[in-house]
């Protein structure tokens, strides 16, 4: 699929085909999943090893490069998925990938959540996922982290904030794909739609947004 011919768009699209090959030497699939949690973790963490070429929307709308993962020994059968700003905890159940024919540029990767529930430490929930501040190991209001002060005291130097996705899928791209460049596709509802409802998705827009980059 044509895109913009900048110098970026080549070296993100070459390291994106680069992971592809690597990860799948044998030929990229038309569709490939993982269910071990361990597996998920190794992959996810394979594609943050190329954050020049990925780019992460969340479910609650909004995104972020990819930069690593690892099994969370904060909560169990969850992982730690970093984005080289706040980590977010999620509980996986699939993780799956789906390409469309030879158009590198629209194959993605879906990452599907199970529910984890709010804790309610920062009160009623306003979002589909809450940031804490891990203090000592516990989850405590964030207001503590920004106020810099915990039981009157300032923070331990190892205090950080996290941040728990309650459920929905998380979506990955190659960063110059056509469908990061259509601001739409930012929208929470598009990483709420089933697997086979999304592909469909892709396949009958992806004349439009080829035509969309291509009016820029």
């Amino acid at each position: 699929m044509p895109t913009k011919d900048t110098k970026f768009d080549k070296e993100s699209l070459d390291s994106w085909n680069q992971m592809l090959t690597e990860l799948f030497p044998f030929g990229v699939p038309l569709y490939c999943k993982w269910g071990d949690l361990s597996d998920i973790a190794r992959i996810l963490d394979f594609i943050g090893h190329y954050k020049i070429a990925n780019h992460t929307f969340f479910p609650s709308g909004g995104g972020l490069d990819l930069s690593g993962c690892h099994l969370s020994d904060l909560e169990k059968d969850c992982i730690d998925i970093d984005f080289c700003s706040i980590p977010h905890i999620v509980k996986p159940e699939i993780l799956s990938f789906d390409s469309v024919g030879n158009e590198e540029e629209l194959s993605y990767f879906r990452l599907e959540l199970k529910d984890l529930d709010p804790t309610g430490i920062c009160g009623p929930p306003l979002h589909q996922y809450e940031e804490l501040a891990l203090i000592n190991g516990r989850y405590e209001d964030r207001a503590h982290f920004d106020a810099g002060i915990f039981n009157g005291e300032p923070l331990p130097p190892d205090t950080r904030v996290v941040r728990r996705e309650w459920g929905g899928a998380i979506l990955i791209f190659c960063k110059v794909s056509p469908y990061n460049k259509v601001p739409m596709t930012y929208n929470p509802e598009f990483a709420k739609m089933s697997r086979d409802d999304f592909h469909e998705l892709i396949i009958t827009t992806r004349s439009i947004l080829s035509k969309q980059i291509q009016a820029e």
